[in-house]
């Protein structure tokens, strides 16, 4: 996985699967990972240039986003198959229990 603190133009504009978040420190050291998103896009380029604190559609995301600015971190990879990416999402979204994400909030059997 690789971190991003701030601009996405060095990012491939190919298919990758990202995590949106932020460390907690104790005494300078990271602790603790809070993850706030999950997401996959076959242009993680673009898709992470929408995830901006202005310009994100989902409301509390775009809240969690102006609130951590300063330490906010991204972490992606393009190391995947692109028919894998919705499993890999699926099996982070599971794991990871992001604050965020409407498919984690949504319960099992849901018509939303």
């Amino acid at each position: 996985m690789k971190h991003l603190t701030t601009t996405v133009s060095h990012i491939p504009a190919c298919p990758g699967l990202y995590v949106i978040g932020h460390e907690e420190q104790t005494l300078g050291f990271a602790c603790r990972r809070k993850i706030a998103y999950v997401g996959q896009s076959n242009n993680i380029r673009r898709r992470l240039g929408e995830h901006y604190p202005l310009t994100e559609l989902n409301t509390k995301l775009r809240a969690y986003l102006r609130s951590n600015s300063e330490r906010g971190k991204v972490w992606y990879t393009t190391d995947l198959e692109v028919k894998d990416l919705d499993e890999y999402e699926r099996k982070l979204i599971r794991a990871l229990k992001p604050t965020y994400n409407d498919k984690h909030n949504k319960k099992v059997g849901s018509s939303e």
